[in-house]
C-alpha cells in the first residue's frame, strides 16, 4: 500500500492512497506538473501498519 501526498508549506492540497507499486508512480507522474515553491510531492509506503516516508520530490 502507497500513499501520495502533495503539500505546500506543510499542508497538504491532495492525498491518495493506492495499492501498487505502479500506481503510485503513475500518480506521482500526474501531480509532477502541479509542483511550484514551497510544493512538493511525498511517497508513502505503509509497513507494519506504519507509513514510512518512500521518496520526496521538489523543484530546485
Amino acid at each position: 500500500m502507497y500513499k501520495v501526498d502533495l503539500i505546500e508549506n506543510e499542508t497538504i492540497l491532495k492525498s491518495k492512497e493506492l495499492k501498487d507499486y505502479e500506481s503510485a508512480f503513475s500518480c506521482l507522474n500526474g501531480l509532477v506538473k502541479y509542483l511550484g515553491e514551497n510544493r512538493k510531492i511525498i511517497i508513502y509506503e505503509k509497513k507494519l501498519n506504519k507509513w514510512v516516508k518512500f521518496g520526496e520530490w521538489k523543484l530546485q
